[in-house]
């Protein structure tokens, strides 16, 4: 509950919520391009025509950059899902490194699945093809306990000994394109309590 009594809104909402306003913000400022550009034609037919593109475009941007959040809002989520039940289990790194990575190439998947009409997502890297071959040799999770007290899991995209092997996602309409990435340096993490780890191992 925040102070005014009211329940929080779930962090995905909070942060799609920011997105789409710059979104909404973009969205506007295309469409009165768009209409500056149609209102210097003195022909009303080309005129529409340009407004309708313009329209086509704005929301394919905005439907892209939805998308964008979708993905990474997912991807943070699998990984901790991951971190957590390896806590529990009391799993090695690189028991948990896998079945993230296991987690992720699934997700991808799954969302080139969704994203199948309008607008589509096609996840790659500069090797080629992500498997969880490719994302084990460029992540790693390092796990650090503290006696008595907590155990944190960290998972981490190192790219690689080169720090070069990103991962990318087109995400692109009919008449728009956007590009995710996931940087090198990415992290997510997970912090349990010792009690609850050892609960969990039972």
């Amino acid at each position: 509950m925040n102070k005014r009594g009211f329940a929080a809104k779930p962090l995905f909402f909070q942060r799609l919520f920011g997105k789409r306003q710059k979104g909404f913000f973009c969205f506007l400022i295309v469409l009165a391009a768009i209409a500056i550009e149609a209102g210097l034609l003195e022909n009303a037919a080309e005129a529409e025509r340009v407004i309708g593109r313009g329209r086509a475009i704005a929301f394919e941007a905005e439907s892209a950059a939805l998308a964008r959040t979708l993905i990474e809002d997912s991807l943070d989520s699998a990984i901790k899902s991951e971190l957590k039940e390896g806590i529990a289990l009391n799993l090695e790194p690189g028991e948990i490194r896998e079945r993230a990575n296991r987690k992720i190439v699934l997700l991808f998947q799954r969302i080139e699945e969704a994203f199948n009409e309008g607008i589509s997502a096609r996840f790659y890297s500069e090797q080629g093809k992500i498997d969880e071959t490719f994302l084990n040799k460029n992540s790693k999770v390092n796990v650090i306990r503290v006696r008595g007290k907590s155990v944190k899991a960290e998972y981490s995209y190192t790219g690689g000994l080169l720090k070069n092997n990103r991962v990318f996602a087109e995400i692109s309409g009919k008449n728009a394109r956007m590009l995710f990435t996931i940087p090198i340096g990415y992290t997510v993490s997970e912090t349990a309590l010792e009690m609850e780890t050892i609960a969990g191992g039972n």
